[in-house]
């Protein structure tokens, strides 16, 4: 057969493609998330991703991204539809509907209280998934799955766009053949068909001459980009800002306690804070006491179990809050 043609262009870091076989840079694109930035001196444009409260959706070459967060909320750099907006200043979102959005302040918090079963937060999420067998021609002996992994890491440039789950690693003392089987996992569609280009066999069998030494290696299994539902168990959400930076690994791990509610004593699930403790955020901490007051010399308490702001720390029974409490 003939000789192969001529490489293939690399887009500059934030652009892309809107379709495949583009061979020259006039084919790379602003992609979802980041806008164009023209050089001024002659020199080559440049890539950046939308600023804290923007957000772009389109593959452009658009300086802008003209889409803006409702007030009361802002996105993470790199935003792509409304959808990556999220409360500030510690603000619940009362309102589970995506695009949607009640944040409510702890100064409004104090009469609000998470019954069993509540969760403000996002309880499922999709994610873009590639599941894949790296294989390389040696003994698992002299391989180490965290130079493997930081390696891959480093060569499909995830950065905090996605994450790798290793899973098995497939090999026999004295045999030249070790599977390692893994996962990726992104939060974007278009990052996740980045990263499975790179995934195919010829370009996997170069990177690990190069960067591991390693010859003969092959990915003999490349699964589709995979669109799945996480859902965390009744009674878990996600971190917002976690599912908004992709920060999220696509296993019940991720899956934490909503404001106002704590782990069980198993560890499984979530309890509305006990009655005189609240908390404000989504993650694993305990609930916080209410604070003491120094001129009664009493623990403030809530009005019920569950509370989701100090606001809602009052005095117990029999007693009453002076103006200068």
């Amino acid at each position: 057969g003939g000789g192969s043609g001529a490489a293939a262009t690399v887009c500059s870091p934030g652009s892309t493609t809107v379709s495949t076989g583009a061979r020259t840079s006039s084919g790379c694109l602003a992609r979802e998330g980041y806008r164009l930035v023209r050089s001024l001196n002659g020199g080559l444009d440049s890539y950046r991703p939308c600023a804290p409260g923007s957000f772009k959706g389109q593959v452009d070459d658009a300086e802008d991204c003209l889409g803006i967060c409702p007030n009361g909320t802002r996105s993470l750099p790199g935003a792509t539809s409304m959808q990556d907006c999220f409360c500030i200043n510690e603000a619940v979102d009362l309102d589970p509907t995506a695009e949607v959005f009640n944040c409510s302040s702890a100064e409004t918090l104090y009469s609000v209280f998470a019954t069993e079963g509540d969760v403000f937060t996002d309880t499922a999420v999709h994610v873009y998934t590639i599941n894949a067998t790296l294989r390389f021609a040696q003994p698992a002996s002299e391989l180490s799955v965290e130079e493997v992994g930081k390696n891959m890491a480093r060569y499909l440039n995830l950065g905090s766009n996605g994450r790798i789950l290793w899973g098995q690693v497939i090999g026999e003392d004295g045999v030249d053949q070790t599977d390692f089987e893994f996962r990726v996992v992104c939060a974007k569609e278009d990052y996740a068909n980045e990263f499975h280009s790179l995934m195919e066999s010829r370009l996997v069998t170069s990177w690990a001459l190069q960067e591991l030494k390693s010859e003969g290696a092959e990915m003999p299994q490349l699964g589709n980009v995979t669109r799945e539902e996480l859902r965390c168990p009744a009674s878990l959400g996600f971190n917002i800002e976690d599912v908004k930076s992709g920060r999220i690994s696509a296993t019940e791990d991720d899956c934490m306690c909503g404001p106002g509610t704590q782990r069980d004593d198993a560890g499984r699930g979530c309890l509305p804070c006990d009655q005189g403790e609240w908390k404000r955020s989504t993650d694993d901490v305990v609930c916080t006491e209410c604070a003491m007051s120094n001129v009664l010399g009493l623990r403030l308490t809530t009005l019920s179990a569950g509370a989701v702001s100090s606001d809602a720390c009052t005095c117990p029974a029999g007693h009453y809050a002076p103006n200068y409490l």
